[in-house]
This record gives C-alpha cells, sequence and structure tokens, in this order.
C-alpha cells in the first residue's frame, strides 16, 4: 500500500483475510483494504464500503474517526456514480437520483460523525506550535466533506453551518 501499489495490496490484503479471519489484525486488513479500493484507479465503493461498514461501529479504535471519514467517502462515492448513470439513462433518472440523495445523505451522516470525532480527540497546540493538530486538520476536512455533502442535498443553510466556523 505505501508503494502505491493498490492492486497488489488489496490482493495481499483479501488474501490474509481469507488465511486468518479472526486474526488480531483483521479489523487492520479490512480497513487497509478499504483504503487499497479507494485509492486504487478502479475505485469499487460498493466494495469499500463493505469493507468499512463494519468498522464504524468500533469506537473505541484508535482509527474510529477515519472509518467514518472513508466510509462517508465511499458513500459519497456510490452517490456520483447514480449521478452519472442518471446522466446515461434518462428513463431512470429519476430512480437513480433518489438513491444518490440516499448515498449522500449517509454520507453527511458519516462526515458529521467523523468531525465529531476528530474534534474530540483535538488537543490545544502548544503556544510554540508551528502546524496545527492533525486531528484538526481532519476535522477541517471533514467538516468541507460535510458541506459539500449538504450542498449535493440542496441544503445550502446546512452547508454554511457547516463551514461557518472558518469565518
Amino acid at each position: 500500500y505505501n508503494a502505491k501499489d493498490y492492486a497488489f495490496a488489496a490482493g495481499r490484503f483479501r488474501e490474509f483475510l481469507a488465511k486468518y479471519s479472526n486474526h488480531k489484525d483483521a479489523v487492520s486488513a479490512h480497513y487497509g483494504l478499504a483504503l487499497a479500493i479507494l485509492d486504487g484507479p478502479d475505485k469499487d465503493y460498493n466494495a469499500a464500503v463493505a469493507e468499512l461498514q463494519p468498522l464504524a461501529g468500533a469506537k473505541d479504535a484508535p482509527d474510529y474517526p477515519f472509518y467514518l471519514y472513508y466510509l462517508g467517502l465511499a458513500e459519497r462515492g456510490q452517490g456520483v456514480k447514480f449521478l452519472a448513470q442518471a446522466a446515461a439513462m434518462p428513463q431512470q433518472a429519476q430512480q437513480l437520483k433518489d438513491q444518490a440523495h440516499g448515498r449522500f445523505d449517509e454520507a453527511a451522516k458519516q462526515f458529521a460523525a467523523a468531525l465529531a470525532a476528530f474534534s474530540a480527540r483535538v488537543k490545544p497546540p502548544a503556544a510554540d506550535a508551528k502546524d496545527l493538530p492533525i486531528d484538526l486538520e481532519w476535522a477541517a476536512r471533514a467538516r468541507c466533506d460535510l458541506a459539500e455533502m449538504r450542498l449535493r442535498l440542496l441544503d445550502p443553510k446546512g452547508a454554511r453551518e457547516a463551514v461557518e466556523v472558518f469565518t
């Protein structure tokens, strides 16, 4: 994964999970597989959601906010794909747009939960700190993605509220 050979990494994660599904590092393998799927050239948002959804309940896990964030990212990807299909198939456009709306709504919930989880982990920076705490940066990223989902859901007031802290 670190060498950016996502197809190879996904294969190795799948192999590990097939052999050692009950291993103590299986959760990390599911997370790594989801990241490899999302970062690879052939993004399979459905597979990423399938890997991340069970992890989203692990509130005590150190990577919990990331599970939520990437689950939101995968659900947003599903919604965007539905919109692309709607443009290509006008006879089914309304049904596909409704499905996209549902995915965007779910993504908004995940981004909001990720924002809360990252924000809860932020520690005040030292007086001489030159960089922002990384959790604060991730919270800002989740906030922006939440605003995007609110806009896609035709909720400009919700989008404005999501990013109001920046002003």
